[in-house]
């Protein structure tokens, strides 16, 4: 590329150049809403400033839209016609607003001091609040908005003005929704109003359908099939909070309680707690995470009628029916602080604490292996957590898909990863 550039330039036709992708972008429009821009335009000073005393400039809000060209503040005198903070004479004042993204890109500073009246941020609290931990958002975020906001900060902490570098170190690309197979979008007339769906389902219901279609860094393709289903499920949910208070009357016995039947729902509690932990906190698979839920839904109505006879089996049933709804309360809030109110909590559920959980019951019983042959995955089969390495390698190499893609080759050796993966060399 030097050499070509450089003949080029000898020849007379051309020189080396730098493009660059990001473009400069004019900052005002002709538009009611927006960030007025704080100017005065004077026959005799020119531009001139409006005085920081007079600071912020706020916009009229008896603006009329008449869908006539030009700007509906060009149309209020109010408005326009102001002296001059110079010389005193008639003057008129900006009447273009800057683009949004002008305030798009610093408005997550203003977070830090919601109350300052005199500053749009102050450093000390900048520094104490900020980085953002997580920033999640579609791809138009990442080409837009997160470039500006980047360079406004980078500009403000040259100024001075903060000691924050980076706004956003990490950041989780959201997965487009789309529908007829385009991207949803205002101008494209193909978006969804959820007012019906709200209306015959409820706005948890439409929350959880959602959050439950897809793993969040995945597409969508918009679907109302689902919805349904999510509604049946917190009836469910709904169902066993009322049992709950039903129960309360019922006398129970102080004998033990079936020992099967509770050991197997306490586990699920409390693998269920710390499954969805980790989908929220780490994975982000909002997904799997309310599948977990839904599979203590099933484990708590399939044990239910064992351990309500008892005092012991009663007290557990209570614990996995005040669990649901703390784990739920993230996805569905409206319900669930009807439900934690049914169930006597204390206070707002989104101000209890987050279950905890106990390592040792929450381990998996069994793990899934996966066979590799030559390091491709070719089968997977399911042992007991923690099974020796040579009863796993005599699984692996039973199994009928195994034998056929191993026959008449020479198995040079078995490598074994505990609970995890077998990897066949030939």
């Amino acid at each position: 590329m030097d050499k070509m550039a450089a003949h080029a330039k000898e020849k007379g036709f051309g020189e080396k150049a730098v493009t660059f992708r990001l473009r400069d972008w004019g900052i005002s429009r002709q538009r009611y809403w927006g960030t007025p821009i704080p100017m005065i335009h004077c026959p005799t000073c020119g531009v001139v400033p409006v005085p920081y005393a007079d600071l912020p400039v706020r916009i009229p809000f008896e603006a009329e839209f008449t869908g006539e060209a030009g700007s509906p503040l060009e149309k209020i005198p109010s408005f326009v016609n102001v002296a001059c903070p110079k010389c005193g004479e008639p003057a008129r004042r900006e009447t273009d607003t800057m683009d949004t993204f002008v305030d798009s890109s610093w408005y997550f500073l203003r977070y830090a001091s919601p109350r300052n009246e005199t500053l749009p941020f102050t450093r000390e609290a900048v520094d104490y609040w900020l980085p953002v931990d997580l920033y999640i958002g579609g791809v138009e975020h990442a080409i837009l908005h997160l470039i500006y906001s980047r360079f406004f900060t980078k500009l403000l902490r040259d100024l001075g003005l903060t000691g924050l570098d980076e706004p956003f170190p990490h950041y989780l690309a959201q997965g487009m929704v789309t529908k007829d197979g385009s991207a949803m979008s205002k101008s494209k007339g193909n978006v969804v109003d959820p007012d019906e769906m709200i209306k015959n389902y409820g706005a948890d219901a439409l929350r959880l359908f959602i959050l439950f279609a897809a793993p969040p860094e995945k597409e969508f393709a918009w679907n109302e099939d689902g919805i349904d289903g999510c509604y049946r499920f917190l009836c469910r949910v709904w169902q066993a909070v009322d049992e709950e208070r039903a129960a309360g009357d019922e006398p129970a016995s102080e004998s033990p309680a079936d020992p099967e039947s509770f050991g197997r729902l306490q586990k699920k509690m409390h693998q269920t707690i710390r499954k969805v932990g980790e989908d929220i906190g780490k994975r982000f698979h909002l997904n799997t995470a309310i599948s977990s839920i839904m599979e203590l839904t099933n484990a708590l109505r399939k044990e239910k009628d064992a351990l309500r006879p008892t005092v012991a089996g009663r007290a557990l049933l209570r614990d996995v029916r005040r669990t649901l709804v703390l784990l739920l309360a993230p996805f569905t809030p409206h319900v669930c602080e009807e439900m934690w109110s049914r169930l006597g909590g204390d206070g707002l559920v989104h101000s209890a604490p987050w279950p905890e959980f106990t390592p040792a019951l929450a381990l998996e019983e069994k793990a899934t292996i996966v066979v590799e042959i030559n390091g491709k995955i070719r089968d997977k089969f399911e042992v007991a957590l923690d099974a020796g390495e040579d009863e796993i390698k005599a699984q692996a190499l039973a199994l009928p898909r195994i034998q056929a893609l191993v026959e008449g080759k020479t198995v040079r050796k078995v490598v074994c990863i505990k609970n995890k993966i077998v990897n066949i060399v030939l």
